[in-house]
């Protein structure tokens, strides 16, 4: 397995709808999120020439994981939408914070994983996001996330606090979650600093889904065995 990221011209050919299809078949056909989309594609106002996207592709290159970061200087997801059911959490509007939305990691049916390889697989996929948005220049993320999200960011040993109290959203609990993109969060998934950045892309796989990645530039690539 490997993860991909930047913005759409900058992905592999071909990343893109795929990333869109899959967004479609979890969040509409699976989940039932009543989004506003042209089947079998879910994009939306905030898929933008400068959002950035995370995607986890198998062996086959078929998309089994899923992210979108927004610069919070710009109309984003939780400011735009959900400003109005926060319950008064103070919104950023800052060039070093993004907002991480549309995260799921869940492969195809034709490839199963046990709990084990999914918990590798959404470590990597976050270490993805955490990369491409330390490569934005950014200190924090902000997303709005079922509440159980919580411990599982704990147990990875990510910097992740409240924003607020919970929410219910829809009849599920949420709640605002900050993730510091300091040392502790960088060390915890394998990320480098900014300050590393180098301008010759280079890869490493690593064991077990055990993510560390190891080069950073536009449209980039971490390779993970899963």
């Amino acid at each position: 397995m490997r993860t991909v990221y930047g913005c759409a011209a900058s992905l592999p050919p071909g990343v893109e709808p795929a990333i869109a299809a899959y967004r479609y078949e979890i969040f509409v056909r699976q989940k039932g999120w009543p989004l506003s989309c042209c089947a079998p594609f879910e994009r939306d106002r905030f898929d933008r020439i400068d959002t950035r996207y995370v995607a986890a592709l198998d062996n086959h290159d078929a998309v089994c994981g899923c992210a979108r970061l927004l610069a919070t200087h710009r109309p984003y997801l939780l400011s735009e939408v959900f400003s109005d059911v926060l319950g008064g959490v103070a919104l950023p509007n800052s060039k070093t914070v993004v907002e991480l939305s549309r995260f799921a990691a869940r492969p195809p049916p034709s490839h199963s994983l046990d709990a084990r390889q999914t918990r590798q697989l959404t470590r990597a996929l976050l270490a993805a996001c955490v990369q491409c948005a330390v490569e934005q220049g950014a200190t924090r993320i902000i997303t709005l996330s079922p509440l159980g999200v919580e411990r599982l960011l704990h147990r990875m040993g990510v910097n992740a606090s409240r924003a607020g109290p919970p929410l219910t959203i829809a009849g599920k609990q949420m709640f605002v979650c900050w993730i510091e993109l300091d040392e502790t969060t960088r060390s915890a998934l394998g990320v480098i600093s900014a300050a590393r950045v180098t301008s010759r892309p280079r890869s490493l796989t690593t064991r077990h889904g055990d993510a560390h990645p190891d080069h950073v530039h536009a449209g980039a690539t971490m390779q993970v065995r899963v």
